[in-house]
């Protein structure tokens, strides 16, 4: 048996896989410590308050307003207006991970449109059951208001393992509370312990075994029909309260063809950004910002073409 172990980390090692480094350093530390409290529907919600971010070779300031969303602008004060809200959902870049309050998407689509109020709804950890259960629980959805949901199909089962590390959990047994959707679109609030073994910093095989057990307790088979089923029971949500639903794409993914057509064929108003924009590589508050600005022009371009927002009040907001 010891020379089978042998033999296979010795195997492993030569076929590039080796040990991942295991240490009780928090990947994102966050002052003060009070920004993230538990939430029986959601597992964790965001406190209003302002915060910083620290990060390996970045530090960012955050701002929760008093309805427990991330600003996005510099005097917003929550919901109390009687505006038109464009009301974002989306995953972490939507929320603005990495970057200041005013770098976002969200921020400057508000700069952009002073007549609307903009809402980010994203979180840190944002993924399909999260956005569905904020839209659907979200009381302040009104007539005439736009909900737009900037998708990529990692959002199925984000969430779990994915952002372990992300929200900055460390230790030998780490406990991350997350929602998911099952096949009735029934929320469930589940407790992963994400199993963490201190030979994985000095063995190929146990970190292997490690990185396998951990995905074979998350996988979800049926996270995409799961995720179909959700966006257009979004989209029939906002309708009922008169209001509009449009899903974005900005960066391509394996089902993007497959989603657009079930969209398509259920009467959902898509956008599908030609020149994908990735956020993957990019490092730095500037290269952020820009993409974010690049990326808010382009949609209001969208949004105003298919009739979505006010062409009259998009007109005079450039104008000013």
């Amino acid at each position: 048996m010891l020379l089978l172990l042998v033999l296979l980390e010795v195997g492993f090692r030569l076929s590039g896989y080796r040990p991942q480094a295991n240490t009780a350093t928090p990947h994102m530390r966050v002052v003060p410590n009070t920004m993230f409290a538990y939430d029986s529907i959601f597992g964790n919600k965001m406190n209003p308050g302002h915060y910083t971010i620290y990060q390996p070779k970045t530090q960012y300031d955050v701002t929760i307003n008093t309805d427990g969303y991330r600003v996005t602008a510099l005097t917003d004060s929550g919901l109390n207006t009687l505006n038109p809200a464009i009301i974002f959902l989306g995953g972490p870049s939507m929320f603005g991970h990495g970057i200041n309050d005013n770098e976002t998407c969200p921020f400057f689509v508000q700069s952009l449109l002073p007549q609307y109020k903009v809402i980010n709804l994203a979180t840190p950890n944002s993924g399909l059951a999260d956005n569905y259960l904020r839209l659907t629980r979200f009381p302040y959805l009104h007539a005439d208001d736009l909900v737009v949901y900037v998708y990529h199909s990692l959002h199925d089962n984000r969430g779990k393992m994915s952002n372990l590390k992300r929200l900055g959990i460390a230790g030998s047994d780490m406990e991350y509370r997350f929602v998911t959707l099952d096949t009735n679109l029934t929320p469930h609030l589940n407790t992963h312990h994400h199993a963490k073994f201190p030979l994985s910093a000095y063995s190929a095989l146990t970190g292997y075994l490690e990185l396998a057990y951990n995905r074979s307790m998350n996988e979800d088979k049926d996270g995409h029909l799961i995720a179909e089923k959700a966006i257009l029971t979004m989209s029939k949500w906002c309708i009922a309260h008169n209001s509009k639903f449009v899903l974005v794409y900005w960066q391509p993914d394996k089902q993007r063809n497959e989603t657009i057509d079930y969209c398509n064929r259920n009467g959902i108003k898509t956008i599908v950004f030609k020149a994908d924009i990735s956020f993957k590589d990019l490092v730095g508050h500037q290269p952020l910002a820009t993409a974010n600005k690049a990326f808010a022009d382009s949609l209001i371009s969208h949004l105003t073409a298919k009739g979505l927002i006010d062409t009259l009040k998009v007109s005079s907001a450039i104008a000013k």
